[in-house]
């Protein structure tokens, strides 16, 4: 034990303890002062946000011209009778589908 104090308790060594707790000391007030710059940012992103106001609080919607089926210019009507869907678009001529 006597051994241990002696090499801790020289002069380098303690000249190099005291040079750590300086600089940790400088780091942690320069990190506490960055706290309170980031939670000053903060407030200021609060206030921001508390001051918006609203806009365009009317929205209209007008429907000009509505035309039945006008989607192209050949189309028929499909009645379907049975289970199984089997249009799959225009269909013109004589049609046989047999099962």
């Amino acid at each position: 034990m006597q051994e241990f104090w002696e090499i801790f308790g020289s002069a380098p060594f303690v000249a190099i303890a005291w040079v750590c707790t300086v600089v940790s000391c400088i780091y942690a007030f320069v990190q506490k002062s960055n706290v309170t710059k980031i939670k000053q940012k903060f407030n200021d992103l609060n206030i921001t946000h508390n001051e918006l106001k609203i806009q365009n609080t009317n929205l209209e919607q007008k429907i000009i011209e509505i035309e039945k089926n006008d989607f192209h210019d050949n189309y028929q009507e499909v009645h379907q009778h049975g289970q199984n869907n089997f249009n799959q678009g225009v269909i013109k001529g004589d049609f046989i589908y047999n099962k």
